[in-house]
Order: C-alpha cells, then structure tokens, then sequence
C-alpha cells in the first residue's frame, strides 16, 4: 500500500496544491476536512480554480441532513460510487468523522486526499439496554483492566458478515464495530476493540452508556487508487505511529515535493488582556446564575474596546449536565458581540482569517484577549 504524504509547515499551501491536482485532473476523488465549518470555503476555492482551469468538477458534500433519504453520513459516503457512477471528474467533500465511520471497500476507482490529522484512536458511546441477548451471542468479552475488556468475536459472531449488520436497520449503526471486532479476533491480530464494560449483563440497565474504542488505521483506505495526507509533521503523529504498531510496515511512505513558495514570517508583539487575577472560577462558573452576569459584563466590555476593529471572538459549549444553563455564545451576543464575528473552535485550513488582528476567547472559566499586530507574509 502506498500513501503519498505532504508534512510541509503550516501555511506552506498544501491544501492549495491539492485543490489545484482534483480540478485539473479528471477523477473522482473524496477529500476529508476536520470540519464542517470548512465546505463551503473550500467549495469556493474549488469553483475558482475550476474557472482557471476550464474545467467542471461536480462538487458534492455530505454532512448530516433531516431531509436526506439516505440518512447516516457513513451511509451517504459509502453510497457515493453507486451515485456517481456514470460521472468521471468529481469531487466530494467529508469529515473526518465520517471517514472513521465508513466502509471504503467500493471505492476502488477512487482517490482520496486527508487534509489535517485525523485523530486516529476512535470511539463511540451506545444506550443498548434491549440488545444485550445479541451481544451475548455474538460477542466475547476478555477482562483487561477495571471494567475494561478486550471485545473478540464469538462463533456466531464470526459467522455474521458486515453485510448481514449493514442490511439489518435495528443493527446498521454496529456495522464498523463488528467489521473491527472481526479483525480483532485471530490469535495474532494487532486490531483490538475494548469496550467500558466487564459483562454484557450491565448493558441490561437502560441508564447505563457504554463505549466502545479503537483505533483507525490507513491499511482501512487500502481500496482508493490513491491515498494522500496532508498534514504538518504527520509521519511523527500519533496516527502514523499506530498504522505501524499495528503492523503495517507494509506501507510504502512517499513523500510529496514541498511547494517551492517561501513564506518569511515577521515576529509581532501579542498583548493579552484577562479578567481576574487568580483562577477561582470552576469549569461550571458561567453556568451559575452569578457567571451569567459577569460574563455579560466581560462582553459588553470587549464589545466596546473591539468596535471597528477587525476580529474573531470564540466560546467553548456548555458542559454536559448543564442543558437548562444560557449557551456562553448566546450571553456574550447579548451582550452586544458581533454575531458575525464568531468562529466555531477548533478551525484548521482556512485563509478566511488571516488578516484578522484581534482574537477573544471563553474557555474553562478564563476570558482572554489577545491583540495582534499586523504582520507581513512575503
């Protein structure tokens, strides 16, 4: 198996190199982005070079819908050699979380590009308190550690295709967990699945939400034509450590020609404002009705000091437990912060922001500020 792979810095163009390869070439290819909040930025930088280049790729995207028949993400991708059978220059735009969720072995026609690191070591949380019958059939438990246990499968689970799971609409969402569990079962397999239970007779209690973990390796793209990651330092990432450890040295690493654009980056002072002098807030704080008010206060405060000025303002979700508590991005939008300033956390690949010269920030019980200033790229 061969996976071309592009570790180049931060800012060094990759995912511009890789827009310019889908648009020119005639292929179909699914090209995975950490988030959703990315579609549509690179959907218009797909349509541009696609106007620079004469050409018409059909650009499609799955994400989760209400109105979609197909339903699941992992059921939209895994639908899509099916949906663009008949079409040669395609481009399809995913989560990484839908890659950790899908079953590949039909795209064989197909190349796919990986931009950022995914997280490899993958999990999901299940309330099955009416199938612990079907667990106890199909699947063994080995005890490892605490209420952890190695999951391996039973002769009749062995006997249970991933199709027969896939076809099954009360068992469909078991599909990658036993297509793992299968892997996980010869005596010599490096694959393991643990799941957070020491029998399946606690699964009975309908209040109880187990978890099941494991890892994504590469060797699960192995049925693309090509696989391309793009990614700062991935060969020293977690995610290329597992792949090994999991005994896929079989995989022949080719790196990708650096872009030949040099960036020469300026130092900048960064001057950061924050609200107490010690940290006696608890991550529930602004949950209370006491945080509500001062977070308003913090708001309405910033929202004075960044009045025409070009900046992003970011704010974690509430903890889970706290549904009934005012999100912090609701609070802080009351308090008068520009709507439209907002970035959802945890953006990576975008150009949208970089001549943005002031960030703030809610997180854990501390407000931050930070103020850039400007900087020269070359």
């Amino acid at each position: 198996m061969k996976v071309y792979y592009d570790d180049s810095y931060a800012g060094a163009g990759k995912t511009e190199r890789a827009i310019k390869d889908m648009v020119k070439a005639k292929r179909k290819t699914l090209f995975f982005t950490e988030r959703i909040e990315s579609f549509d930025e690179l959907e218009r930088r797909i349509n541009k070079q696609a106007g620079i280049d004469c050409t018409a790729p059909i650009i499609d995207k799955v994400y989760n819908s209400q109105t979609d028949r197909l339903g699941s993400v992992s059921r939209q991708i895994e639908a899509l050699p099916e949906r663009h059978q008949h079409h040669d220059h395609v481009i399809v735009i995913a989560t990484h979380a839908g890659m950790l969720r899908s079953d590949f072995s039909s795209f064989r026609d197909w190349h796919v590009i990986v931009d950022e690191v995914p997280q490899f070591v993958d999990y999901e949380e299940k309330r099955t308190h009416l199938d612990a019958a079907f667990f106890q059939t199909h699947y063994q438990l080995e005890a490892v550690t605490g209420a952890w246990s190695l999951v391996k499968a039973t002769d009749k689970g062995s006997a249970l295709s991933v199709a027969d799971v896939l076809t099954d609409q009360s068992h469909d969402h078991l599909a990658v967990f036993h297509r793992r569990v299968l892997e996980a079962t010869p005596e010599r397999s490096n694959r393991c699945v643990l799941v957070n239970l020491p029998n399946w007779d606690v699964m009975s209690d309908r209040k109880v939400q187990w978890c099941w973990a494991s890892a994504f390796t590469l060797k699960e793209l192995e049925h693309f034509e090509t696989v391309t990651l793009l990614g700062n330092k991935f060969r020293s990432d977690v995610g290329a450590l597992i792949s090994q450890k999991m005994g896929l040295n079989d995989i022949e690493w080719e790196a990708l020609p650096r872009p030949s654009m040099k960036r020469y980056f300026q130092s900048r002072p960064v001057q950061i404002s924050y609200f107490s002098e010690s940290r006696a807030a608890s991550r529930y704080l602004f949950e209370s009705e006491a945080g509500q008010v001062m977070l308003r206060e913090v708001g309405a405060r910033l929202a004075k000091e960044l009045k025409g000025l070009d900046h992003i303002w970011t704010a974690n979700e509430r903890e889970k437990g706290s549904r009934k508590a005012p999100r912090p991005k609701a609070l802080l939008h009351g308090a008068s912060m520009d709507a439209a300033k907002y970035l959802s956390p945890r953006q990576a690949g975008t150009n949208r922001y970089k001549s943005v010269s002031h960030g703030r920030s809610r997180s854990r019980g501390r407000t931050t500020t930070l103020r850039l200033s400007p900087w020269n790229c070359r």
